[in-house]
């Protein structure tokens, strides 16, 4: 929230890299919690949010968590960028 209000532009963005890193270094249920709280905070307060994983790195729990809180996924594979919606919360994958 400190942030948050510390940013004075219109548009706010969160891009949070990277949620393997805190799956490797958290247990499971304690990142699903925090994941679904900081999701659900930014969201509530408008604040475009990408969310950076890799892919086949990522728990499945965590994956099917991050399918259901975000509004889309972009899929990047070897310089190719799928669209996707306009003002979401985003979970971008990259996959080799």
């Amino acid at each position: 929230e400190w942030l948050l209000r510390r940013i004075r532009t219109e548009k706010k963005f969160v891009i949070f890299d990277s949620i393997n890193t805190l799956q490797i270094y958290n247990e499971e249920k304690i990142l699903l919690e925090f994941m679904h709280v900081l999701i659900n905070k930014l969201r509530t307060e408008d604040v475009l949010t990408v969310i950076l994983t890799m892919g086949t790195q990522l728990n499945k729990s965590v994956e099917s968590m991050l399918s259901l809180a975000c509004d889309d996924t972009i899929d990047i594979r070897r310089n190719s960028i799928m669209a996707a919606k306009k003002d979401a919360v985003y979970s971008l994958s990259s996959n080799p």
